[in-house]
């Protein structure tokens, strides 16, 4: 995953911090033209820090679902 951001503002700092407590591996880039933030996850560019957020729980929930498999 990348974090793509303009400026490193609270709302980065809180996508980041998101990344980090699920453990996802991500890189940061600073862009100078980006108006919102940005995360890219594979071929998925989600924008903004609601829509990160909202995209970084279906992931947390896809996690624990995977952690606890009964496969």
């Amino acid at each position: 995953m990348t974090l793509e951001y303009q400026v490193l503002s609270p709302a980065v700092q809180e996508i980041e911090a998101k990344l980090k407590e699920l453990s996802l591996a991500f890189t940061k880039k600073q862009l100078t033209k980006l108006k919102t933030p940005r995360l890219i996850d594979g071929r998925e560019k989600v924008s903004g820090l609601k829509a990160i957020l909202e995209h970084l729980d279906v992931l947390s929930g896809e996690l624990n679902a995977w952690y606890y498999c009964e496969c």
